[in-house]
């Protein structure tokens, strides 16, 4: 498997004739159905609770923010120009709005879109006639350079989140692919002098508890079969909390629970440390393994001024 984190949905948002289905088909077709792609989630369900005055707006808002949240969705912001808004309108017309109500709507998208811009989960194309033909090549190029960043550039985009969030999300998440040759594992951050003996301790911790429970030195004098055992688990009170490796159907799934991180100093070297310890997890248990999947769950990510 490639390494790095895949996309599980893309949702296309904007205000009607925007060219959200276009750009739907067109996605689909050069990328043979590579992304999961919705058109219209959250956002649109925001805007027009707005338009029609209903009493549930706080609930797509948490709903955005919750998803916003997960490092593995992605929002397409289409915003066209009002002339070229107006020209499509003319052309074909609409079942649903008026002009005047179909600028009304728009409104409400560019409000919402003007609070969303500078995410970096978040694509927003300002769409003119000029570069309307040249839209599907842009997100697919983001897309794909996004599935290809490396755990430094992960971070980078956390804190970049966290940044934008008001400088703290609660309850953040990441799901990773590693690749066999570990090449996200830097051993350098081993000697990195602020964590270095932190590191040293929960390596030496983990990999002692795997071999005890390998052994049957356990309260149940039973000795645990890697590709079944629920018990390679590290608990602590620190910012690392937890680590729990799974392995099944040859995947080696690995859950990190950090209950506080500060992204934009220290969660560069936490994660290619976890890395680090997962290489040396496969290495120790010497069984096949296709696959490796790390689950990082950041309780509190924040950014320190």
């Amino acid at each position: 498997m490639i390494k790095g984190l895949k996309t599980h949905t893309v949702c296309i948002e904007g205000p009607d004739l925007s060219g959200k289905t276009t750009l739907y088909r067109d996605l689909h077709k050069k990328s043979g159905f590579r992304w999961n792609v919705q058109d219209r989630s959250e956002v649109s369900m925001l805007c027009f609770s707005r338009f029609y005055n209903r009493d549930d707006q706080d609930r797509w808002q948490n709903s955005l923010k919750e998803r916003l949240k997960d490092m593995n969705h992605r929002y397409v912001l289409m915003l066209p120009d009002m002339d070229l808004l107006k020209a499509r309108y003319l052309a074909r017309g609409d079942e649903v709005h008026t002009l005047e109500t179909l600028y009304a709507t728009y409104k409400l998208f560019e409000e919402e879109f003007m609070l969303l811009n500078g995410h970096p989960n978040v694509l927003l194309l300002r769409v003119t006639d000029k570069n309307q033909d040249s839209l599907t090549d842009a997100v697919y190029n983001w897309l794909n350079d996004a599935e290809h960043e490396n755990l430094i550039q992960l971070s980078d985009r956390i804190a970049i989140a966290s940044a934008f969030c008001d400088n703290e999300i609660l309850g953040l998440h990441a799901q990773y692919n590693l690749d066999a040759e570990y090449t996200d594992a830097d051993s350098a951050v081993m000697l990195y002098e602020p964590e270095a003996v932190y590191y040293q301790g929960i390596r030496d911790d983990y990999m002692r508890k795997v071999a005890k429970e390998i052994s049957g030195e356990n309260e149940y004098r039973s000795a645990q079969d890697p590709q079944t055992t629920r018990r390679f688990v590290y608990t602590h009170d620190s910012c690392i909390s937890m680590i729990n490796c799974l392995i099944r159907a040859e995947t080696l799934n690995v859950f990190v629970v950090l209950r506080s991180s500060n992204t934009a100093d220290t969660l560069s070297y936490d994660l290619r440390f976890l890395a680090n310890l997962i290489s040396e997890i496969e290495s120790f248990v010497d069984v096949k393994i296709d696959q490796r999947v790390m689950n990082v769950t950041i309780h509190s990510a924040h950014v320190i001024n």
